[in-house]
């Protein structure tokens, strides 16, 4: 056989291996629900749990809990859980709108088959329960919680509608947006998304808690991923390699995979510059470098309203240590005192 032949022959059994890599894993995840072709071809959405697990193209998924207690050990539960933890707050403006603080917590696993990612996610539920305390989401409440993310105001979802109907999810859950390299419009507001480029090597000083005194909607969020024993392995070796001597383990700093965000809106492009500077000194003081997202301010908006459902992220090497010290100067209060009258 000649190695044309063997070519061929090599690449019609990789196409019917991945043929049947796909039908096994189809047959076991028959029991999800397939979203509309329209979602897949947008955004990657393929199927779920109605009871409240996403799939994305890539073998991504999602699943999204509401915060009941205080976000203030979400760093320690990062190192704790399987999964990639996303945080997600509105913070709304310390006069006229209700202040009432909405944060979500979304776990992020990886995975062919959903069973494992199942398991997965109801292990890392009880962590999230005990360190943050939490309440899990259904698929509808999800989706209605990033609904009102803008506007606030309550509006109905139904998944068995939206499939009968063939809709696409992307369009239901974004607006319309016009995306310059630094900021973007959307409904007559004007808004700029920015992320952390440095992280301080100790918290100091207050940062987030005053986004409120703004007189705006901000929008921040932070994927937390703990590094494996592997990767700490790695790095202690980076550092004896570079340095020419043998380090004590214990005494190598512990580091975590960091992404922050942060997206404001206002009503016009002065007060969008006026805001921006005084975001960058609100995180200048307390040794932070934050820039906006150029040419991806589209994406990171949506990441965040869409609480992860839309993957966007630009991942830092951060100290454990700072990194909590920073959620619990920040976060040291009951984060969603939400009223006895208000629904998901």
């Amino acid at each position: 056989m000649t190695k044309k032949k063997e070519r061929v022959e090599r690449s019609r059994e990789e196409r019917k291996a991945e043929k049947e890599r796909k039908r096994l894993i189809k047959e076991a995840n028959r029991m999800l629900i397939s979203a509309p072709t329209k979602s897949a071809n947008s955004m990657g959405f393929l199927s779920f749990d109605p009871s409240g697990a996403f799939c994305f193209d890539g073998g991504r998924w999602v699943k999204v809990f509401e915060v009941t207690g205080s976000i203030k050990g979400a760093v320690k539960a990062a190192l704790k859980v399987k999964s990639r933890i996303r945080i997600t707050e509105r913070i709304a403006p310390a006069k006229g709108e209700s202040h009432i603080a909405r944060a979500f917590v979304s776990l992020v696993a990886e995975g062919d088959i959903y069973e494992p990612v199942r398991e997965q996610f109801e292990a890392d539920e009880v962590i999230l329960q005990e360190m943050i305390g939490v309440r899990s989401l259904t698929v509808d409440e999800a989706i209605k919680v990033i609904l009102m993310q803008l506007g606030g105001e309550k509006r109905s979802f139904s998944y068995a509608s939206f499939v009968r109907a063939k809709r696409d999810l992307l369009k239901e859950i974004s607006p319309e947006i016009v995306e310059e390299r630094n900021h973007f419009q959307i409904e007559g507001s004007f808004g700029m998304s920015m992320f952390f480029m440095e992280y301080p090597d100790e918290a100091s000083g207050d940062t987030l808690s005053l986004l409120k005194e703004l007189g705006c909607p901000v929008f921040v969020s932070f994927d937390l991923v703990g590094i494996s024993d592997l990767d700490k392995e790695d790095y202690a070796r980076t550092l004896e390699k570079r340095y020419s001597r043998t380090l004590n383990r214990d005494s190598v700093q512990e580091f975590m995979n960091v992404s922050g965000q942060l997206t404001f809106l206002c009503d016009s492009k002065d007060a969008m510059e006026i805001i921006k500077k005084t975001v960058d000194t609100i995180f200048a003081r307390a040794g932070f470098l934050i820039s906006p997202v150029f040419g991806g301010q589209k994406d990171s908006f949506l990441s965040q309203i869409s609480l992860g459902l839309i993957d966007y992220k630009n991942l830092r090497n951060v100290g454990v240590e700072t990194m909590n010290e920073i959620f619990r100067r920040e976060y040291g209060g009951n984060q969603n005192e939400v009223r006895a009258d208000e629904d998901v």
